[in-house]
């Protein structure tokens, strides 16, 4: 989350600093400044050449944004567009929203479906990109002498 984030507005700045809720929601900004630290001591270690795995920014990264995105449906609920817009007035016709459902429950499985089946047909085929250094073979000196020429001249 950001430090602006509850100076948006009154209403988000009273659920985050109102007296139980700042104890039940402590945990949200003091974890996220924790995967951050965390991330970035990995990211150190990795640039150096320790050891450790490379993923784990990665895995740090998407626990900041959960908890990120955790902090921002709390403060912004039930509105959509801060103090303006809520998620009931945003919402499409019952009956555009049924359809997008089946089109979603029809279309999810199939991309799920095709993507185990990539993952099958192509895993294990990529290797370790590695850079050997190879070397250039030596520059082939003539054995005949080169001629120029010069306005019709040949020197040798």
């Amino acid at each position: 989350m950001s430090i602006a984030t509850p100076y948006v507005s009154p209403r988000v700045f009273a659920r985050w600093f109102a007296l139980p809720n700042l104890f039940l929601l402590l945990p949200i900004p003091l974890l996220s400044a924790l995967l951050f630290a965390r991330c970035e001591n990995q990211l150190r270690r990795l640039r150096r050449g320790g050891n450790g795995s490379d993923a784990a920014p990665f895995r740090l990264t998407v626990g900041r944004f959960v908890l990120v995105f955790i902090g921002l449906a709390y403060s912004l609920f039930p509105y959509l567009v801060v103090d303006r817009i809520t998620i009931w007035e945003a919402a499409a016709a019952p009956a555009s929203l049924r359809l997008i459902l089946i089109g979603a429950l029809v279309t999810l499985p199939m991309i799920t479906a095709y993507t185990i089946y990539s993952y099958r047909v192509f895993g294990g085929k990529a290797r370790t990109l590695e850079y050997k250094r190879r070397r250039l073979p030596a520059r082939r000196r003539r054995s005949t002498p080169q001629r120029l020429s010069l306005g019709g001249v040949q020197r040798k």
